[in-house]
C-alpha cells in the first residue's frame, strides 16, 4: 500500500441483490441493453472495471440501456370516437382543422391507434393532415370498430362511410379508398353525389371474383390459397414479402405489420371479409360517378392486378389514371411521399415539399482552460503534485481573496 494513495474498500454490489431483491449483475444488464446491435462497442459501452472506484448507482443508472420499442408508444394520438350505423359501432379519428375534407378509409387490415406507431404511416398522416381535414376510420370488423359476425355488404359499407360524415358534422367530403374499402367509396360516389366531392382510389377494384366477362377478378384457386394463408399464417411477419416486398428486410416495420394483423383483425373476419370482396361487384355503378376520381395503382402489385386498376379509369367519367412504380399491395409500404404529393395536386391543386426525415446538425465543443498570472496553463490541483503541492497550490488561489477580504474589515 503505497504512501498517499487512498484505498478504498472493494464494491460489494456487483453480484448481490439490489433494492429490489434481483442479482445485479454489469454484464447481464449490458448484454441486455445491446441486444441485437452488434455488441457493447457498437453503442460505446464497455464492462467495468471490478475495481472502479465510482458509486454503484451511477454505475447502475449508467449501464441500464433500454432496449428500442418497435413500437412508439409515447406518440400522441388524435382521440378515438365512435359513429353510430344502424347499431353498429365505427371508430374514427380527425386529425388537422383545416382545408378540404378528406375521408380516408385504408383496406386490408387496419387499427387507428396501432397505425400511429409506424413513423412511416404517421409521417404520411402528417403530411395529408397538412393541407386537409383528415377524418381517418376503421371499417366495421376490422381495428376498434365493432367485430364481425357475418360477411358485410357494400350497402352496409356505404352506411357506415355516411355515418361518419355525420359525426364529424362533414356535409361533403374526398373519399379515398384502398384494395377492399374501394368498392364501398365507388357506391358512395355514385349513390351519394351530394356527399361526394372527389374519389381517389388506390390498389383497388370493381369486382373481386373471376368471370368470363371480368377475367382478372381472383379464380377459385387464389380463393382458396388466401383461405389457407389467413388460417395457418394470420398475424405473423411472413405475409410481409408477398404484400409489402420493399420492406421485407426492415425487421421493425416487419414485427409492426405483424402486430398491426393480430389487433386489427381476428382470422374469422379476415375470412369473412375476403367473401365480401370475393362477391362484390360496383361494375354498374362506374358510369354514374360525376364526383372528379383520380386512380392510382402500382405496377407491380401481386395481389390485385394492375389492370384492374387500368378497368376503373376506363370506365369512370374523366377519371385520372395513374401507375405508380412499386411491387407492393400493402398501403403502407412503397413511395407514401410521392402518393401524399398526388393527393395533396387532386385535392388542392398543388403540391407541395415534404417534410425532410434526417436534420443535420453541427456540434461544437470547447474546452476552458485556466491560466495563471504568468499567462502559463495552470494545472489542475493535485494533477502532477504531490499532496503537499496540491495544498501549496490551493493556498496560492486561495491568497487574492483573503487579501480582498483582509482589505475590507479595515
Amino acid at each position: 500500500m503505497g504512501k498517499g494513495r487512498a484505498t478504498h474498500p472493494r464494491p460489494r454490489a456487483w453480484n448481490t441483490p439490489d433494492n429490489t431483491g434481483r442479482t445485479w449483475n454489469p454484464d447481464q444488464w449490458v448484454a441486455g441493453a445491446t441486444f441485437g446491435s452488434g455488441g457493447r462497442e457498437a453503442v460505446g459501452v464497455r464492462s467495468p472495471s471490478r475495481t472502479a472506484h465510482c458509486p454503484v448507482d451511477l454505475r447502475i443508472a449508467s449501464l441500464r440501456w433500454p432496449c428500442a420499442p418497435v413500437h412508439d408508444s409515447r406518440v400522441n394520438r388524435p382521440k378515438t370516437t365512435y359513429a353510430w350505423s344502424d347499431g353498429t359501432a365505427i371508430a374514427y379519428q380527425v386529425v388537422g382543422a383545416s382545408g378540404p375534407d378528406l375521408l380516408f378509409v385504408p383496406g386490408s387490415v387496419t387499427h387507428l391507434e396501432v397505425q400511429w406507431e409506424e413513423p412511416r404511416v404517421r409521417r404520411f398522416f402528417n403530411r395529408l393532415a397538412s393541407f386537409s381535414r383528415l377524418i381517418l376510420m376503421d371499417p366495421r370488423g376490422l381495428g376498434l370498430s365493432d367485430r364481425l359476425t357475418e360477411v358485410p355488404t357494400v350497402d352496409e359499407r356505404v352506411a357506415d362511410l355516411l355515418s361518419v360524415l355525420d359525426a364529424t358534422e362533414t356535409q361533403r367530403a374526398t373519399l379515398f379508398g384502398n384494395a377492399d374499402t374501394g368498392p364501398a367509396c365507388i357506391a358512395a360516389a355514385a349513390l351519394h353525389p351530394d356527399r361526394v366531392d372527389g374519389l381517389i382510389l388506390l390498389g383497388t377494384y370493381a369486382k373481386g371474383g373471376w368471370d368470363e366477362d371480368y377475367p382478372i377478378g381472383w379464380t377459385t384457386e387464389e380463393w382458396e390459397e388466401f383461405r389457407t394463408r389467413v388460417k395457418e399464417g394470420w398475424g405473423t411477419s411472413d405475409s410481409v414479402e408477398t404484400v409489402a416486398p420493399s420492406l421485407a428486410h426492415d425487421e421493425a416495420f416487419r414485427q409492426w405489420y405483424a402486430t398491426l394483423a393480430r389487433l386489427g383483425a381476428s382470422p374469422r373476419a379476415v375470412l369473412l371479409l375476403g367473401e365480401m370482396s370475393r362477391a362484390v361487384d360496383v361494375r354498374p355503378l362506374l358510369s354514374r360517378i360525376a364526383a372528379p376520381t383520380l386512380v392510382m395503382h402500382r405496377t407491380g402489385d401481386g395481389l390485385n392486378s394492375v389492370e384492374a386498376g387500368r378497368y376503373l379509369a376506363e370506365r369512370i367519367p374523366g377519371a385520372r389514371w395513374l401507375e405508380m412504380p412499386g411491387d407492393d399491395f400493402a398501403l403502407w409500404s412503397g413511395d407514401l411521399d410521392a402518393l401524399a404529393g398526388e393527393v395533396e395536386e387532386f385535392l388542392t391543386g398543388h403540391r407541395g415539399a415534404a417534410e425532410p426525415t434526417h436534420v443535420v446538425a453541427t456540434v461544437m465543443f470547447h474546452r476552458r482552460r485556466r491560466f495563471d498570472r504568468t499567462g502559463c496553463r495552470a494545472r489542475k490541483p493535485g494533477v502532477g503534485r504531490s499532496p503537499r503541492g496540491a495544498r501549496r497550490a490551493r493556498a496560492n488561489r486561495a491568497a487574492p481573496l483573503r487579501r480582498s477580504r483582509d482589505r475590507y474589515r479595515r
